[in-house]
């Protein structure tokens, strides 16, 4: 794929930021923005740089096409990666993870991040939905979402205590 090279104002000052496949050795790098991300978020999710490498690891055996990097003088600043997963309809680009680096939020790289893994799902696997998670409460980046074109749907995502599960069950 073409990297993809973007300006972007910072500031004061125009920087390069480079979008690109992640390399397995930048994974602890990618994974501490990541968890960095989600303390700054606040939405109840508590990651780690270790949970966040075995999280990147988990994604690098399923779609290591569709993980890309931001990175800005050497250093990753973001990332989004996704998996491919077969639906009724068509391919859907799920699971679809998208984190930058609080310091270089609300610059445009998750927007060149999100238009490097459509492209490449596009072309490649001809997706037909793009589907994620995001936490409704929180005005960023909900509004973002729903301006380039992502919608609310009818499904509820639900989780629960698998023990208790087990237990109600028995």
């Amino acid at each position: 794929m073409k990297k993809i090279n973007r300006e972007i104002k910072n500031g004061r000052e125009i920087t390069n930021v480079r979008i690109r496949v992640l390399k397995r050795c930048e994974i602890p790098k990618a994974a501490a923005v990541y968890a960095l991300a989600w303390r700054k978020a606040n939405v109840g999710e508590e990651w780690t740089g270790a949970t966040a490498e075995k999280f990147f690891e988990y994604f690098l055996r399923r779609q290591r096409d569709l993980f890309f990097v931001a990175v800005y003088k050497g250093k990753v600043v973001g990332g989004i990666v996704g998996d491919i997963v077969p639906w009724w309809d068509g391919p859907h680009l799920s699971d679809t993870e998208i984190f930058v680096h609080p310091k270089f939020q609300r610059r445009g790289i998750a927007r060149l991040l999100l238009l490097a893994i459509l492209k490449k799902a596009i072309r490649k696997y001809q997706i037909t939905t793009l589907e994620g998670f995001a936490d409704v409460k929180s005005r960023f980046p909900m509004e973002w979402y729903n301006r380039i074109g992502w919608e609310r749907t009818r499904w509820v995502h639900i989780a629960g205590d698998p023990k208790q599960m087990l237990k109600r069950l028995q």
